[in-house]
């Protein structure tokens, strides 16, 4: 099996959730941003999901962790994704395009 970057699924993933007509923003990390935060935040009939990106053995990383925990103590969703069908399999997704 081929490796893929997180850069890869992360694109793949975007696209999935666009075409099924989710608004999705992509979050970058850096100067006063929340540490931890996830890559993705999809947003669908006042629904909003935080999605993080990672490869098959990737790990969340302390302040990740962290940021989950948050987010689901107040009740959000959260939702670590390593393949697109995880979309799917979460309920986010129909079907795969």
């Amino acid at each position: 099996m081929t490796r893929q970057p997180e850069s890869y699924i992360l694109s793949a993933v975007r696209q999935a959730l666009c075409l099924s007509g989710w608004y999705v923003m992509r979050n970058q990390q850096g100067l006063g941003s929340v540490p931890g935060r996830a890559d993705l935040e999809a947003l669908r009939g006042g629904r909003l999901v935080f999605v993080e990106i990672k490869t098959p053995t990737g790990k969340l990383s302390d302040h990740q962790k962290h940021f989950c925990d948050t987010i689901l103590s107040h009740g959000g969703e959260y939702l670590v994704v390593r393949r697109v069908e995880d979309l799917r399999d979460a309920g986010l997704v129909d079907m795969l395009l």
